[in-house]
């Protein structure tokens, strides 16, 4: 009975590192997707003289190969864009067309405790 206590105690260590390690990829995937992104959106802007209607123009423009994912613990990993300044959190790609700025969509916390809508670059 003792061993099965360890056990699962034991278990219990590891699934919670585990789901740490994960959610730490997605949220750093996610923020270097970010940053890849504003990125393109900031050259466009500054070629272009204005910024991108949609993102799919950072693609079909050169600008980026595609439009990458996002992968958080709190959605299903997308590559959707929402377009508007509101978040709603939908966990795809926010973007607002009028002022270049690109969100991510959640109202979540990441591991650090910051509001995942709030990163930025």
């Amino acid at each position: 009975m003792v061993v099965v206590v360890i056990i699962t105690i034991i278990v219990n260590i590891v699934l919670a590192r585990f789901t740490n390690i994960k959610r730490k990829t997605d949220e750093a995937t996610t923020k270097s997707n970010l940053y890849t992104m504003v990125r393109a959106i900031r050259n466009y802007n500054a070629i272009q003289n204005r910024y991108p209607s949609t993102l799919d123009e950072l693609v079909q423009k050169g600008y980026l190969n595609q439009i990458p994912a996002v992968h958080l613990s709190n959605h299903t990993s997308t590559n959707e864009v929402k377009y508007g300044s509101i978040p709603e959190d939908s966990g795809k790609w926010l973007y607002d067309s009028s002022s270049g700025e690109l969100r991510v969509d959640c109202t979540h916390r990441d591991l650090e405790g910051n509001l995942i809508y709030e990163w930025e670059y």
